[in-house]
């Protein structure tokens, strides 16, 4: 619902905090590398799109605040979308890593698009472990890269939390209580060599509830 007037309350990501958290993490890990220099590029599905915008701001903001004054020896590339095409984003990133030798990581930042597209642009032209990757939700799609180096860590969001966040505040609504109109739900963040476990007790949180 976009306009807040017509709705009680918002229960879910901040998008914008969350893409903080993952430059932030990003920034933390390229430091704990050596990283403190070179060029950036972000993958998206719709550059347009109000959740990305709100990402990519938050990725950008997070990475200045955690990597100081170094932040000022990175290029950010222009924002490649793939409308939700792994080929598109694949062919752009390849030419980016192609034409932009000093380039150290990538955001990919939702969907399975730019997840698949950015592990497969980093796998052809030989990056793998070489070109840092942070993506944005769990997919099983990351298990496939991890082994491989086309994953370095994600952010995911907590939708079991969000769920029980929206029944609690419906209950306080309905007894007339006053709740927040605002109510973020922090996002997790998760190394690659993390992702499968992680995965795993997803699914059985799912399946637990699901049960009861």
């Amino acid at each position: 619902m976009k306009d807040p007037k017509n709705r009680t309350a918002y229960v879910g990501t901040d998008n914008t905090l969350a893409g903080a958290d993952l430059g932030k993490q990003a920034a933390k890990k390229m430091k704990a590398d050596g990283i403190t220099k070179g060029t950036i590029s972000i993958v998206c599905v719709d550059r347009a799109q109000p959740t990305m915008i709100l990402r990519e701001k938050g990725v950008k903001a997070g990475f200045k605040e955690v990597m100081g004054v170094d932040a000022n020896n990175f290029k950010w590339l222009e924002t490649i979308q793939d409308k939700d095409q792994a080929a598109v984003s694949k062919e752009q990133l390849e030419g980016q890593l192609t034409a932009n030798k000093d380039l150290v990581t990538v955001f990919s930042l939702g969907s399975e698009g730019p997840d698949v597209g950015v592990m497969e642009a980093i796998k052809s032209q030989g990056k793998a472990g070489k070109v840092l990757h942070f993506g944005f939700d769990y997919t099983p799609t990351w298990e496939k890269g991890i082994d491989n180096g086309l994953i370095t860590g994600i952010v995911d969001q907590d939708a079991y939390n969000i769920g029980v966040q929206v029944i609690k505040n419906l209950d306080k609504t309905v007894k007339g209580e006053k709740i927040d109109s605002t109510i973020p739900i922090d996002v997790k963040y998760v190394e690659a060599k993390d992702i499968v476990s992680y995965g795993k007790e997803k699914e059985k949180q799912m399946t637990k509830e699901t049960k009861d």
